[in-house]
C-alpha cells in the first residue's frame, strides 16, 4: 500500500513509454515531496517481448510489487469502462479509488494539477505537461549518460512493429518517404552541407524511405542498449523524428538551445485522432510537417 509515502508508477511498453511514465512519476514525487517506486510486474509476464530499460536511474526510485494496488486498478478500470459516458457517475467511481490515478485518454488531464497525495499511476502520460515543472530534474537524470554532441542531424525511421495491421490502423503506419524528403530538404535549404545520421529498427529497409542522393550514414547500434542508442540520437544537433516515443525522447533530451525538431503532423491515424485529444503530444517549439 502507498500509505502516503511513494508515488508508484505501473510501467509498461518500450523505452519511450517507460520514459514518459518515469518522468511523470518523478515529477509528481518531486512536487509532493515524496519518493518514487516502480511496479515492474508487467515485464514478468510470459510472452512479453519488452524489457525494463531504466536500470541506469535506479538511484532515483525503488521497486514495489503493488499487488493490492493492481487489484484495485482492475476494479477501477472495469467500472470506468462501464460509466465513462456518464460523467457524474464516472467521477464517483474514480473517487471510490483515491489511491489510483488512471489515464482516461491520451490528452493531458487537468486534474493532474490537483493531485495532493501520492497515488498509483496507470497510463502512458505522453505529454511534456506532466513533467514540465521539473524538466531540469528530468534532464539532470540523463546528463551522465549523454555522449559528446555532434553536428549531424538525426533521422529516426520506425518500421517493423509499425507495419503490423493493428499498429498501422492506430499509428497510420510508418512516416512516409514524402515526409522525410520534405524534412531533409528543409535542413539542406538552411545548410547545404548538412549531414544526416539515420537511426532505425530496420536499417536496410530504411534506405527505401529516404532520398537516394541525401548525405546519409546509418547508425550502427551493434552492442548498444536501447537507451545508449537513444542517447546517441540525442547528441545530434537537430532531429527529424518518427511518430515514435523513442525519437520524441531523443529530441526532447537534446540540450542544444538552437535545435530544430521536425515531427510528423499526424502522430496517429486520422480516424484515431478524430476521437482523441492528441494536441499535447508535440511541444509547441517543434516544427510539424506533413507527408504525402
Amino acid at each position: 500500500m502507498i500509505d502516503g509515502k511513494p508515488v508508484v508508477v505501473g510501467l509498461s511498453g518500450g523505452l519511450g513509454n517507460q520514459l514518459f511514465q518515469y518522468a511523470a512519476g518523478r515529477s509528481l514525487a518531486a512536487r509532493l515531496g515524496s519518493s518514487l517506486a516502480l511496479d515492474l510486474s508487467h515485464y514478468k509476464g510470459k510472452g512479453n517481448k519488452r524489457r525494463f530499460e531504466l536500470e541506469p536511474f535506479q538511484a532515483n526510485y525503488g521497486v514495489t510489487d503493488a499487488a493490492a494496488l493492481r487489484f484495485q486498478l482492475k476494479r477501477l478500470q472495469t467500472l470506468h469502462r462501464l460509466t465513462k459516458k456518464i460523467t457524474p457517475l464516472n467521477a464517483v467511481v474514480h473517487a471510490v479509488f483515491p489511491q489510483i490515478y488512471l489515464e482516461r485518454d491520451i490528452g493531458f488531464q487537468e486534474s493532474w494539477l490537483e493531485i495532493s497525495m501520492p497515488k498509483y499511476l496507470h497510463g502512458v502520460w505522453m505529454s511534456e505537461r506532466y513533467f514540465a515543472d521539473n524538466s531540469d530534474l528530468i534532464s539532470a537524470d540523463f546528463a551522465p549518460l549523454m555522449p559528446p554532441a555532434t553536428s549531424e542531424i538525426a533521422i529516426h525511421i520506425r518500421l517493423t512493429d509499425y507495419l503490423t495491421i493493428a499498429n498501422a490502423a492506430k499509428f497510420k503506419g510508418s512516416c512516409d518517404q514524402s515526409y522525410y524528403a520534405k524534412a531533409i530538404a528543409h535542413f539542406c535549404a538552411i545548410n547545404p552541407k548538412a549531414q544526416f545520421r539515420v537511426f532505425s529498427d530496420d536499417p536496410k529497409a530504411a534506405k527505401s524511405v529516404l532520398p537516394a542522393d541525401a548525405p546519409l550514414r546509418l547508425h550502427d547500434d551493434a552492442g548498444e542498449t536501447p537507451l545508449q542508442t537513444m542517447m546517441a540520437m540525442a547528441a545530434c544537433q537537430h532531429h527529424i523524428i518518427a511518430n515514435s516515443t523513442f525519437s520524441w525522447w531523443a529530441a526532447w533530451l537534446n540540450r542544444n538551445p538552437d535545435k530544430t525538431t521536425i515531427a510528423p503532423r499526424h502522430w496517429f491515424s486520422k480516424a484515431y485522432e478524430a476521437k482523441h485529444n492528441v494536441s499535447d503530444i508535440i511541444p509547441a517549439s517543434w516544427l510539424r510537417m506533413d507527408g504525402a
